[in-house]
C-alpha cells in the first residue's frame, strides 16, 4: 500500500482522538484495527467520530485505500451502531449543497 499520502486528516484535540487516529494509521489489518478501535471505544460511545475519521481519511487520499473500506465494513459487522453512523455521515456529506464534498 502506498503511504506517501498524508495520513492525518483531522486535527485531533484530545488524547483519545490521537489514539484512535494512530490506531487507524499504524495497523496493517482491518480486523485487528477494528477490534482495537472497539476496545478503545467501548465505554466512550464515539462511533460517529470514528466513522468521520475514516471518511475524512478516504477523502484525503488520491486513490482508493482498500484498508479503509475493509475497516469500515468490519466495524459495521462487529457493532451495528456503525451502520447507522456511516449512513448518517454519508447522508450529511451528500446534503452539503446537494452534492458530495
Amino acid at each position: 500500500s502506498d503511504n506517501d499520502d498524508e495520513s492525518s486528516t483531522c486535527s485531533p484535540d484530545t488524547d483519545e482522538e490521537d489514539d484512535r487516529m494512530e490506531t487507524i494509521e499504524l495497523n496493517s489489518g482491518a480486523e485487528k484495527c477494528a477490534r482495537k478501535l472497539l476496545k478503545m471505544n467501548a465505554s466512550l460511545g464515539q462511533e460517529t467520530e470514528i466513522c468521520q475519521i475514516i471518511i475524512d481519511n478516504c477523502a484525503q487520499r488520491r486513490r482508493y485505500e482498500p484498508f479503509l473500506g475493509l475497516l469500515g465494513q468490519r466495524l459495521c459487522l462487529l457493532k451495528s451502531e456503525y451502520v447507522e453512523c456511516f449512513e448518517k455521515a454519508f447522508h450529511d456529506c451528500a446534503d452539503i449543497d446537494g452534492t458530495l464534498r
